[in-house]
């Protein structure tokens, strides 16, 4: 059962790969290789670009995919949304000037480590609440599920109201 929860979240970030490659690339003509396989940030979108170009994209997948092999697979589950919503949201949260470097007057990094973190701390918490077992209309998960939406709302506001004019 871990196998298939860990071939789970391993589709899980290829599907957030390919989609950041169809979606987040500038479409500038490209070999199939370069395409599927180059980090060049001046071809990607700002936050995926910088994710691949730091590796943060591939210790972010580790993180959610080697608790899998042991059975937290809720925390694995929690990780692979977090880093999926906190990827979009700094993409379209964070202001994206063209060309400058990372870093510099964009904040979308910001909110996708701020989010990949509560969901880690969240995945953490789920687990321990759990106890391996996940009841949909526990009064737990509910709270848990708000409290989580309520944290990444907050990110999202305190790194926007943070930015420099």
């Amino acid at each position: 059962m871990n196998l298939l929860v860990t071939l789970a979240i391993i589709v899980g970030y290829i599907i957030i790969y390919l989609a950041g490659r169809i979606f987040g690339t500038t479409g500038e003509p490209t070999s199939v290789m370069g395409w599927l396989f180059g980090n060049d940030p001046k071809q990607l979108s700002y936050v995926y670009g910088w994710l691949l170009h730091q590796n943060i994209f591939w210790i972010a997948m580790a993180i959610s995919v080697a608790p899998a092999l042991f059975g937290k697979k809720y925390f694995s589950f929690t990780t692979l949304l977090g880093f999926s919503i906190a990827l979009l949201l700094g993409e379209l949260c964070g202001h994206n000037p063209a060309g400058a470097a990372y870093g510099h007057s964009h904040y979308g990094w910001a909110i996708w480590g701020c989010i990949f973190g509560v969901s880690v701390i969240m995945g953490i918490i789920l687990e321990k609440t759990t106890k391996g077992k996940l009841d949909l209309k526990s009064k737990k998960l509910w709270i848990w599920s708000a409290i989580f939406v309520v944290a990444i709302v907050a990110t999202i506001l305190f790194v926007r109201i943070t930015m420099p004019t």
